[in-house]
């Protein structure tokens, strides 16, 4: 609920002040801006995979400024991602649902925000909220840079306003921003999540407990989605059957991940499988979700941000794709595989748009096969295991 109004607000509120600070900031004095900024504030603050995806971008102008004081702004439900990052040197929690909630929370995080320093540049990668402008506006940079969608409201307020490519992959989209700044694109490459120790130790403490080890063919496969996203979700009797072919062909050791929110739509899975398999939706950290992805063979999922963390620990991902597109959220780079069937009303989803369409007949996953699957499982497998390895069913 408190989420709900959030949105509401940030879009009945927010886009009238967006436009009369917009009007505000042509007539008041900018502070000089050096084009060498001495502090940047990179602002992302929801979404799993959206912030795994802003990494390359963080990276980039790590890089082209490296003497910069580097910071980003996000949610604590989000903050794993980039916790022990080593392109940033502070990050900043804007809990909108709890100390930061409302209009006092908010100049709560202002005051913070300045306490820590004169900020120089603004950054925003969120691609909708008015909110994230607003700040950014009040914090006086010299740069505030920003994506220049139609219809929100906040253009005005960007010194530098970057075109919002819907037709390239979001980690590109990301990266165009960098690119404004300055930075070089030709060395764009995924930022896998940083992990430590204990982390690394408790993946691998899962894998022995339950007889795993190294050279073992081990696929992540997670079926399940967010509440709010479930018509992205594939039915429990074609994962079953997918489920139980990599068993008896491949010799593959299963896993099952996801959140506590999962379980339900596992156990449906795992119930109507012949094969034996493990569970770890519900039992790891992010951070540890990370580690166990790292030291996993493949992941068979759903669009998640799951999906997007393994490809960021360089695990190959094979993913299934219907009320949004590949082309700018399949996991990024050449090693991935998708299955993607698009209908009439594909892609429905539109983030930057605000558009999170709740679908009851969710035809574009229907339509997606199990033979079609395995066969892309197949081909992705046989790079992966030397010939003869399989085991025929």
């Amino acid at each position: 609920m408190k989420v709900k109004a959030f949105k509401i607000l940030d879009t009945y509120l927010g886009a009238p002040i967006c436009l009369v600070l917009g009007l505000i900031k042509r007539l008041r004095n900018t502070p000089e801006d050096t084009g060498e900024p001495r502090s940047i504030l990179v602002v992302k603050l929801v979404a799993v995979g959206d912030v795994v995806a802003t990494l390359p971008a963080v990276r980039l102008l790590r890089r082209r400024y490296p003497q910069a004081r580097l910071a980003m702004l996000v949610t604590p439900r989000v903050s794993a991602i980039v916790e022990g990052d080593p392109d940033l040197d502070d990050i900043f929690y804007y809990d909108v649902l709890g100390e930061h909630g409302g209009v006092r929370g908010f100049l709560h995080l202002l005051d913070e925000l300045r306490a820590s320093g004169v900020w120089d540049w603004v950054v925003e990668l969120d691609q909708r909220y008015r909110i994230t402008s607003i700040l950014g506006y009040l914090l006086k940079p010299a740069r505030h840079v920003g994506f220049a969608i139609s219809g929100q409201g906040r253009k005005g307020l960007f010194d530098v306003r970057v075109r919002y490519r819907t037709e390239c992959h979001e980690v590109d989209t990301f990266v165009d921003v960098a690119a404004a700044l300055g930075a070089n694109r030709e060395e764009v490459a995924v930022v896998p999540i940083a992990y430590g120790e204990a982390e690394k130790q408790a993946a691998e403490r899962f894998l022995t407990e339950h007889d795993m080890a190294a050279g073992d063919l081990i696929v992540l496969v997670h079926p399940g989605t967010s509440g709010i996203a479930t018509e992205r979700q594939w039915p429990a009797d074609r994962f079953a059957d997918v489920c139980d072919w990599l068993v008896h062909r491949y010799g593959a050791k299963l896993i099952f991940t996801g959140a506590h929110e999962n379980l339900q739509v596992i156990d449906e899975i795992r119930t109507k499988m012949a094969t034996g398999s493990s569970v770890a939706a519900g039992r790891l950290s992010l951070k540890e979700f990370a580690a166990l992805a790292e030291m996993a063979s493949l992941m068979f999922s759903v669009d998640t941000g799951a999906l997007h963390i393994a490809a960021a620990m360089g695990t190959p991902v094979i993913g299934l794709f219907g009320p949004s597109t590949p082309v700018k959220w399949g996991p990024y780079g050449s090693q991935h595989r998708v299955v993607y069937k698009q209908v009439e009303c594909s892609p429905c989803v539109k983030p930057y748009l605000g558009q999170l369409p709740r679908c009851a007949d969710p035809r574009c996953m229907e339509q997606i096969g199990v033979e079609e699957v395995k066969t892309v499982l197949r081909e992705k497998l046989e790079e992966l295991q030397p010939a003869g390895e399989g085991v025929e069913a």
